[in-house]
């Protein structure tokens, strides 16, 4: 699933392939195939293991709550939609990960697969860099500033995970 998040593999409904926004339509993804999957684990063991709403949901909300309300304001009510409907499907991946992962164990699998990935598009760049000679390198996302966004995510898991976990020592 977080292997897949990095390969813009997507079906637009309603596609604007040509405007340069964060969203260009109304999206359905391999991401959230596999999200369905997992969505159906989590509610098939609800009886083991308790579903909860993650933590922040309430500010997630209210976000929501204020971007729906902004969309009064916007120049396009459809650019609008294509970006909230990005938002849910946002929540839904926090919701899926959050009730699937239940260890400690499936958290370290999770942190260790995060760092493979990382790996994984820090070798991607260095090659579009120094290899295809090219100027602002997106890795394998389809923008250098996604790249930006996505990996300040992902090294900031890495790093409170590697500073918090007490067999990782840093200081011989």
């Amino acid at each position: 699933l977080l292997f897949f998040t990095t390969k813009e593999v997507t079906i637009n409904f309603v596609s604007r392939e040509t405007f340069r926004i964060t969203t260009r339509g109304f999206e359905i993804s391999l991401v959230d195939c596999l999200l369905m999957i997992l969505f159906a684990l989590v509610i098939e063991r609800k009886s083991s293991y308790k579903v909860q709403k993650p933590k922040g949901w309430v500010l997630f909300s209210l976000y929501f709550l204020f971007s729906l309300i902004s969309v009064v304001n916007s120049e396009s009510y459809l650019f609008s939609a294509f970006e909230l409907s990005k938002m849910l499907r946002m929540y839904f991946f926090l919701w899926v990960v959050y009730n699937y992962v239940n260890s400690q164990d499936q958290f370290t699998d999770l942190m260790n697969y995060i760092a493979i990935i990382v790996i994984f598009i820090f070798l991607t760049v260095i090659k579009q860099k120094y290899i295809d000679v090219i100027f602002q390198t997106s890795g394998p996302l389809t923008n250098h500033n996604s790249l930006v966004m996505y990996m300040i995510i992902f090294n900031s898991l890495v790093l409170s995970y590697l500073l918090n976990n007490p067999k990782v020592n840093f200081f011989f």
